[in-house]
C-alpha cells in the first residue's frame, strides 16, 4: 500500500469510513496513516479494498456508466450476511455495536442502522448522489416485521389502518406538513433522517445516530397522542469563520461549523470552503439548525411534503435574524449567504431540500468577542417587535446580501433610509436632516448632513438615469459600503431604543426634527 494508493482510498470512501473499518476509535479528518503502526490484517484490508475499487470501476464502465459509481457497487458487496465494511472491521478486531434501547420499534430500527452505518458513512460520488446511494437493502420480511411492530404500537393512531404495503402514516400538522407515507418505507426514512440530521449537527458517530433514532420515534409517538413536539430544519451557511469554537447556541437554534470537508452529509461539498490561511482553521461552512413546534392537525393526508409555507416562513425569519446579528456584531457591510434549506422531520426523506446559488462577498471572522455580541444581537432581534422596521430591514437585506450590482445595492440602502425616516410629503431635507441629527452632533453633524445630501442625489441619478458627478470622483464600491454602513448604524440605534422602534418613520422625523429635546437641524 503506497501513498498514492492510500490517497485513492481516501478519495473514494472517505477518512471516516477508513477509521471505521480499521477499528480506530478516534475519528479525524487528517489521520496520517503513514505514521501509524498498522497491523498485518489492516494492511491486507487496505490492499483488498484498493483492489475492489479497481474492480468496481471496471464493472461500472463495462455496464455503460458515465462518471464514477464506485460507491454504489461497493455498497452491494456483502460477506457472511453483512456489509463488506463491517466484515473488514471485524477482521481488525472491531465488534458490531448493539442496539441501545430495549423498545421493540427503536431496537429494530437501530439494528438496521448498525448494519447499514458504514454504507451511510461512505462518501457518495456525483453519479450515485442522486440515484442509488439512498437505498438501504431491506426485503419484504423486514418490511412485514416493521409493519407488525407499528400496528402493535401507539404509532398506529396516525396511520390509515390499512393492510400490507397500503399501510401508511397519514396525517397533517399545524405548521403545514402533510404525509401519506408507507410504513414499510418510513422505517428507512427515519434511519436516514437520523443519520443526515446527525451530520448536520456535526456529530455523526454511531452512538449519536442511534440516539437520534430513539428521539425521532419518541417525537412520532408524542404526535400520535396529541402532544406538541419540536423538530428541526437546517440552513446551510457560507461566509463565516469561527475562531476558537465550533458552535454558537442561539434562542431557538444552533449555528455549527463543519470540522472539515470529510463530513458524509448531503451538503458538505456545497457548503464547505477551503482556506489557505490558518487564522481560523483550514475550512469554513456552517449549518444553522432552527427548532419548530407543531402537533397533529388532522389524520388526513394525501401527499408527502418536505416543506410548508409556515416552516419556510420560520426559516426565512431565522435566517434574517442571523444575518443581521452577524453584520451588527461584526460591523460588516457584507454577510453570509444560504446554500441549502432542508426540513428534518422524521418522515421527510433525505434529498427533499432546496438549494441557493448565492456567494458571500467575504468571510467574516467570528472570535469570542464578536460571538458574544452576535448572540446578544440575535436575542434582541428575536425578542423585539420589528414590525415598524421590517420594510427598511428588508431593503438592507437586499443591499447587503442579495444585490450583486453596487448601483442596485446603493438604491436599496437609501430606500432603507427612507423607510426609517420619511413621511407622506417626503423631502431630501426631512430624510437627510433627521439622519444627520440622529447620528451626529456639533460640526460632525453638519459634515454628515452635507454628505448625506450628495449620496441622496446619487440615488436619484441612478434611478432616473442622470449623470452623477460623485461617481466620476469616487469608487462605487466604496460608496456602496458607505450608504449601507449608514443604514446599519441607523437601524442598530433604532432597534436599541424601544421608544423609537415603536414609532412610524414619520413619527421619528417629528421626534428628531421638531420636538424640543433635539437641537435645530443643520441647514
Amino acid at each position: 500500500m503506497n501513498k498514492s494508493q492510500f490517497q485513492q482510498l481516501k478519495q473514494y470512501v472517505g477518512t471516516d469510513l477508513l477509521n471505521y473499518i480499521l477499528n480506530f476509535d478516534i475519528v479525524t479528518s487528517k489521520s496520517d496513516y503513514d505514521k501509524l503502526e498498522l497491523q498485518p490484517p489492516q494492511l491486507e484490508i487496505l490492499d483488498d479494498l484498493h483492489t475492489k475499487i479497481q474492480q468496481c470501476r471496471i464493472q461500472f464502465i463495462a455496464q455503460g456508466g458515465f462518471g464514477d459509481g464506485v460507491d454504489y457497487y461497493l455498497r452491494q458487496i456483502t460477506v457472511n450476511g453483512t456489509s463488506l465494511f463491517n466484515y473488514y472491521r471485524h477482521l481488525c478486531g472491531g465488534q458490531l455495536a448493539a442496539p441501545t434501547s430495549s423498545d421493540p420499534i427503536i431496537s429494530y430500527l437501530q439494528k438496521i442502522c448498525i448494519t447499514e452505518y458504514p454504507n451511510l458513512l461512505m462518501k457518495s460520488s456525483d453519479v450515485s448522489h442522486g440515484m442509488h446511494w439512498m437505498g438501504i437493502s431491506l426485503g419484504m420480511k423486514d418490511y412485514d416485521e416493521f409493519i407488525r411492530l407499528v400496528k402493535n404500537d401507539i404509532l398506529d393512531q396516525i396511520t390509515n389502518k390499512a393492510e400490507g404495503l397500503d399501510y401508511a402514516f397519514q396525517f397533517s400538522t399545524t405548521d403545514g406538513l402533510e404525509f401519506y407515507s408507507q410504513v414499510c418505507t418510513a422505517c428507512v426514512s427515519i434511519i436516514k433522517r437520523s443519520f443526515y440530521d446527525s451530520c448536520n449537527r456535526m456529530d455523526y458517530s454511531l452512538g449519536s445516530v442511534l440516539m437520534a433514532i430513539e428521539k425521532n420515534i419518541d417525537l412520532m409517538r408524542r404526535l400520535a397522542v396529541g402532544q406538541s413536539v419540536t423538530y428541526s430544519s437546517f440552513i446551510g451557511i457560507q461566509g463565516l469563520r469561527f475562531k476558537g469554537f465550533n458552535s454558537i447556541e442561539l434562542p431557538g437554534g444552533n449555528l455549527r461549523q463543519f470540522r472539515d470537508n470529510a463530513n458524509p452529509g448531503l451538503h458538505t461539498r456545497r457548503t464547505v470552503v477551503g482556506h489557505s490561511d490558518s487564522e481560523a482553521g483550514e475550512y469554513s461552512g456552517h449549518v444553522f439548525e432552527i427548532f419548530h413546534s407543531t402537533k397533529i392537525l388532522s389524520t388526513v393526508g394525501s401527499v408527502n411534503t418536505g416543506n410548508s409555507i409556515e416552516t419556510n416562513r420560520i426559516q426565512e425569519i431565522g435566517l434574517q435574524k442571523l444575518r443581521f446579528a452577524v453584520v451588527f456584531s461584526s460591523l460588516s457591510n457584507r454577510g453570509p449567504v444560504p446554500t441549502f434549506f432542508e426540513i428534518g422531520f422524521p418522515l421527510v426523506h433525505p434529498g427533499n431540500y432546496s438549494l441557493s446559488d448565492q456567494h458571500p462577498g467575504n468571510y467574516i471572522l467570528i472570535d469570542e468577542t464578536i460571538k458574544a455580541e452576535l448572540v446578544e444581537w440575535y436575542s434582541i432581534l428575536n425578542n423585539k417587535d420589528l414590525k415598524r422596521v421590517q420594510t427598511p430591514l428588508k431593503r438592507l437585506q437586499y443591499a447587503i446580501f442579495e444585490r450583486r450590482n453596487p448601483e442596485d445595492a446603493i438604491v436599496d440602502a437609501i430606500i432603507a433610509w427612507e423607510g426609517m425616516f420619511s413621511e407622506a410629503f417626503e423631502t431630501t431635507f426631512k430624510v437627510t436632516g433627521s439622519m444627520a441629527k440622529f447620528l451626529r452632533s456639533g460640526t460632525k453633524r453638519e459634515e454628515l448632513f452635507g454628505r448625506l445630501k450628495k449620496l441622496y442625489k446619487l440615488r436619484s441619478d441612478l434611478v432616473h438615469g442622470g449623470t452623477s458627478d460623485l461617481l466620476k470622483s469616487e469608487d462605487i464600491g466604496d460608496i456602496r459600503a458607505e450608504v449601507i454602513n449608514i443604514g446599519l448604524e441607523c437601524m442598530m440605534k433604532i432597534i436599541s431604543d424601544d421608544r423609537l422602534l415603536a414609532m412610524s418613520s414619520a413619527e421619528r422625523i417629528k421626534s428628531i426634527l421638531v420636538l424640543d429635546e433635539f437641537e435645530n437641524p443643520p441647514i
